[in-house]
């Protein structure tokens, strides 16, 4: 008989690349923190897509997110909450009469784990609708499990019923990893205990390793011909200063003045590629973002640009960028996984996680803002970078490192939580 500890990890979205890294990263993590053998399921949406493109991984379904709306979410949740205090008391034969098989299993599976950990990401913000999620937690905790919050950007919150939920939740559970002061701040804000907050590198940052050092471009001499840059884009929803037409208009007005730029000055390729593509039944596709950028461009610049539009998966997505000299990137694991691969970044910050990333980095003065961004802003960044990039690139490898260490904080958090909490419910494996 081996002994062996049992994590859940739900609220995935693995189709969006981003947080596959974070996944993977969080396993990565896990698995050096706790043990090789360190039992992981993976609970998320669209497990049949994650299933096609990280079959190494068996997803769940997270049936507690799918409840329907308004009466009918109202009668699930009551459903799913008595099934819960069933599975609690041992009464399975008689929960089954409550859920669905999925549900039952969702919650099987919450009973007789040793951890459940809340993905890492940006999904506990305001503009997104948080009750599933809310709810989520609260079986959780109803069942006795411990509950962490693995490295997030979360906040800030204003609604008072969403404040007072998340306040309870946060300081019933073992840990509330962030990866940003600001996150931290928001968290406390909520009159949640200092000591329950661990302030940890991003999760993928783990992913930090030698298997793509060793292929890395020299850096760029300033020849013609020879600069090749990387862009990811991505469609923006949520603008605060301007509508969302206006303010994609301008954005992709930036992206086109930049490459014009490019294409001219330096005769540069460029590439559009990102996180999130190639994956049909998810709603982001950035790739048709650039399409419709690159239909912008002016005839002369089009011969020098290329689209991406398939799918990746983060360490193919490392091995590719380490063939250029630069990625201006708005998705946060785009610019993440480009460091994580020695290449400098150019961000576009859409929300604060991508600046407090920057900042942490002491890079801060090169991340722009997609609410004021225009093309003279980010040309001007983008030649202030590109005079530094060689001396930015020899210091990646010791930034680098110090987030992976920083995202091992986490890892470190989480098994004293645990060791503190005294737990003992490790599942026997024959």
């Amino acid at each position: 008989m081996s002994r062996r500890l049992r994590i859940v990890i739900t609220n995935l979205i693995a189709v969006n690349g981003g947080d596959a890294s974070i996944f993977f990263g969080t396993q990565k993590i896990l698995q050096d923190t706790f043990g090789a053998d360190v039992s992981i399921t993976a609970y998320g949406s669209l497990t049949a897509a994650c299933s096609r493109c990280y079959p190494e991984i068996e997803f769940r379904q997270m049936c507690t997110l799918e409840l329907g709306h308004g009466r009918k979410q109202r009668i699930n949740r009551c459903l799913v909450f008595l099934a819960a205090l069933l599975v609690k008391y041992n009464l399975v034969w008689l929960a089954k009469c409550c859920v669905t098989k999925g549900q039952l299993t969702q919650l099987l599976d919450y009973r007789s784990c040793d951890l459940i950990i809340s993905c890492g990401g940006t999904y506990l913000v305001e503009h997104y609708d948080l009750r599933n999620r809310i709810f989520d937690y609260e079986l959780c905790l109803l069942l006795g499990r411990g509950l962490v919050f693995f490295t997030q950007s979360l906040g800030p919150f204003s609604n008072f019923k969403q404040r007072k939920s998340l306040a309870k939740i946060f300081q019933r559970s073992l840990l509330v990893c962030v990866r940003d002061q600001k996150s931290f701040d928001h968290v406390l804000q909520l009159g949640v205990d200092a000591g329950k907050i661990c302030l940890a590198g991003d999760a993928a940052f783990a992913l930090v390793g030698d298997s793509v050092c060793g292929r890395l471009r020299p850096a760029w001499n300033s020849s013609p011909g020879t600069l090749k840059i990387a862009i990811s884009v991505r469609e923006w929803r949520h603008f605060v200063s301007v509508d969302q037409s206006r303010g994609m208009t301008a954005y992709k007005a930036a992206i086109v003045g930049l490459v014009q730029h490019l294409v001219g000055q330096y005769s540069a390729q460029v590439l559009f590629i990102s996180t999130c593509q190639g994956i049909p039944e998810y709603w982001a596709d950035d790739s048709r973002i650039a399409r419709e950028i690159v239909d912008l461009l002016a005839e002369e610049s089009k011969q020098n640009v290329r689209v991406d539009c398939s799918f990746h998966h983060p360490r193919e997505l490392q091995n590719i960028l380490t063939d250029y000299d630069l990625v201006v990137a708005t998705r946060m694991h785009m610019a993440v996984l480009a460091l994580t691969a020695g290449v400098p970044v150019l961000p576009i910050a859409y929300e604060f996680k991508m600046s407090e990333l920057f900042k942490r980095l002491g890079w801060d003065g090169h991340c722009l803002d997609i609410e004021t961004i225009d093309s003279n802003s980010l040309i001007v960044r983008c030649e202030a970078l590109l005079r530094e990039l060689a001396a930015v690139k020899a210091q990646l490898p010791d930034q680098t490192a110090r987030l992976k260490l920083e995202a091992y904080t986490a890892g470190k958090a989480v098994s004293e939580s645990w060791r503190r909490m005294g737990k003992s419910t490790i599942v026997e494996v024959c």
